[in-house]
């Protein structure tokens, strides 16, 4: 064997390994000595301490809060957002635009991007504060911080400390989330939406429901595709209890709400294109890029402007990926993309993660289910667009739900091996979950020395 390997193996099989020995020490102490850990972390005001440690986190990696965009699309979002600060969807064209061409941006007749606004407008706050990456870092820090509350939730506190440490780490999380880009927002309103639709099960007040339809509206102006993909399964689910419960109405109202963040699309239409049925997405790829659309195939329509030499080279980088996007490469693709998410989500845990997240997803119930059928309905989506494997930034939202099913299946584990202790024949309920958030917290830990070598990865 090459030597090698063997680091690779180990680290491959730790998750596992680290379970088992926290159970095998919980069986050890002492019980009446084991701290009640799930108490101390279900404090209300943890929550807000996980969301401040994500924020630092994401800012740490970024550098601060005034980074340089390295990403074509970064550059557009912020020249969006600044032109929103100020109160405009679209500016004056430059007076010599082919001087002036840049990625995703239209430079005549109207200067603007060409993308839908809704994180744009997330950005503002910063753009006025001169702080542009002030807000990506909150909107990272928020959906810490409500991961970490609906993992307490469906699970225990332990449970979440364990998703919580290892999202923050996942190798998609220390690339993609330090930018500006949209995921930042729309990974934190699926889990907004997951909340509120959680609420309105439990307490039926319409007001969660119109939060429900509210996030999914700011979505549609933010991601359209991952919209789609996100308001299928909570469609569903919401159209059978309103179904079931009579209750139309809140369900008309909801949707309403939800249609008034679509009014802004036939605006910004007339404002950037000047037709309020023509997109700025689909006018930008007919003057500059007419194959880089969803479907398949390669349209080879020639640009209606003249392309500068790096415009040629984007189109000579992708147009090979388009051409080769066929019907027949489905499956294969699906299989491609899948796995490659599955290891930015994992990295070189990835032999133990996808153990204890087959068991996670056996034993979670019908939350987990919802969530891991969403994660596949967005997977499915995605496939009328081509696009390189390893770009999975697309599937980002995707890394909370596939960390959460490994913390499930990891405390299931503790759970099987932490022994319950009994005196005079009679079980003290206590003791097992406490020798489970033992379990869980001692894997947090050694997670948590390996973060050092996971971000150079």
């Amino acid at each position: 064997m090459n030597p090698g390997l063997v680091p690779h193996l180990v680290q491959g099989v730790l998750p596992i390994l680290l379970v088992v020995l926290a159970a095998l020490i919980g069986g050890w102490w002492p019980h009446r000595w084991l701290p009640d850990l799930d108490r101390w972390l279900g404090h209300r005001a943890v929550p807000w301490l996980v969301g401040l440690i994500t924020a630092l986190v994401i800012r740490n990696v970024w550098g601060g809060l005034n980074a340089v965009p390295t990403v074509h699309d970064e550059a557009a979002y912020l020249l969006q957002a600044g032109m929103l600060a100020r109160g405009q969807l679209a500016g004056s064209p430059r007076p010599l635009p082919e001087f002036f061409e840049q990625f995703h941006v239209f430079v005549t007749p109207v200067l603007a991007a060409r993308y839908p606004p809704g994180f744009a407008i997330a950005l503002v706050p910063g753009i006025w504060l001169g702080l542009p990456g002030l807000m990506p870092v909150i909107l990272n820090g928020l959906t810490g911080a409500l991961l970490f509350a609906l993992v307490k939730r469906l699970v225990t506190p332990t449970a979440a400390l364990l998703a919580w440490l290892l999202w923050v780490v996942t190798p998609a999380s220390l690339r993609f989330r330090p930018l500006y880009l949209t995921e930042a927002l729309s990974g934190l309103l699926w889990l907004a939406a997951w909340w509120s639709l959680l609420e309105w099960r439990r307490t039926g007040r319409r007001g969660w429901l119109l939060a429900v339809s509210t996030t999914i509206g700011w979505q549609a102006i933010t991601r359209p595709l991952t919209a789609i993909a996100f308001a299928i399964p909570i469609g569903v689910v919401v159209l059978v209890t309103v179904w079931r419960q009579r209750r139309w109405a809140d369900w008309a109202i909801a949707t309403a709400a939800g249609l008034l963040w679509l009014a802004i699309i036939p605006y910004q239409n007339q404002a950037v294109t000047g037709n309020w049925r023509l997109t700025p997405l689909s006018h930008y790829s007919t003057v500059y890029f007419p194959f880089d659309l969803p479907g398949f195939g390669y349209d080879s329509t020639p640009p209606q402007r003249a392309l500068p030499a790096d415009f040629q080279a984007f189109r000579d980088h992708f147009s090979p990926i388009h051409k080769v996007f066929t019907p027949d490469r489905v499956p294969g693709l699906f299989v491609s993309r899948s796995s490659q998410v599955l290891l930015d989500a994992w990295g070189r845990w990835w032999p133990s993660f996808a153990v204890l997240g087959l068991i996670g997803v056996a034993v979670g119930g019908a939350e987990i289910l919802f969530g891991v059928a969403t994660c596949l309905v967005l997977l499915l989506v995605y496939l009328t667009f081509a696009h390189a494997d390893n770009w999975t930034v697309y599937y980002l939202e995707e890394q909370s739900v596939l960390i959460a099913v490994v913390a499930v299946g990891a405390a299931a584990v503790a759970r099987w091996l932490s022994p319950k202790v009994s005196t005079d024949g009679a079980d003290q309920p206590m003791t097992q979950p406490r020798r489970v958030s033992l379990a869980l917290v001692v894997m947090s830990v050694g997670a948590a020395t390996t973060w050092s070598r996971t971000i150079h990865e």
